[in-house]
């Protein structure tokens, strides 16, 4: 007796499963595709951005050194982003795309992607800190600076009536 119908079934099975297996290697690989990637970096950059002006508006940020640093990182960053972009809207076909994930462009935009999220977070809570300073002396003087103490931070003394007790 041959083995032949074994093999036949092997090669089958493993055709099967190879080609099964394209979608998930495929699902893997698209999120890190530069063209995947550019769009979140392009929407943090933006959102750091509205973050600095809104802060310098708002005159949260007043020490000069304080504000060259922001403005300085993300004038470089907007440098990258620009570049990146430049690079990855030259891409035409998803063998581009795959190429240049191969030579590192994807690694680039995820560094610079974290390094814009540091950048906006380091905005983030010092405009946060400065209104709740802001907000602790407006609202209660300088002595009394407890948020918990906030009427937007407590519960109400009694309880709010629902529409049938109003009957």
């Amino acid at each position: 007796m041959s083995s032949i119908g074994f093999d036949v079934w092997g090669v089958v099975a493993s055709a099967l499963g190879t080609i099964a297996l394209a979608p998930v290697i495929w699902s893997w690989i698209q999120p890190r595709l530069p063209t995947s990637m550019i769009s979140s970096v392009v929407e943090i950059h933006k959102e750091s951005q509205e973050l600095l002006a809104t802060a310098l508006r708002d005159g949260l940020f007043t020490d000069p050194n304080e504000i060259h640093h922001f403005q300085e990182n993300l004038l470089d960053a907007t440098t990258r982003v620009d570049s990146v972009r430049a690079e990855v809207y030259a891409i035409h076909s998803w063998r581009q795309d795959i190429a240049a994930w191969w030579r590192g462009l994807s690694g680039n935009i995820r560094v610079l992607r974290e390094s814009l999220k540091f950048l906006r977070a380091e905005m983030a809570g010092r405009a946060s800190r400065e209104r709740e300073m802001r907000a602790a002396v407006f609202s209660y003087g300088p002595h009394l600076s407890d948020r918990r103490s906030s009427p937007l931070a407590s519960y109400p003394s009694r309880p709010l009536r629902s529409s049938s007790d109003a009957d």
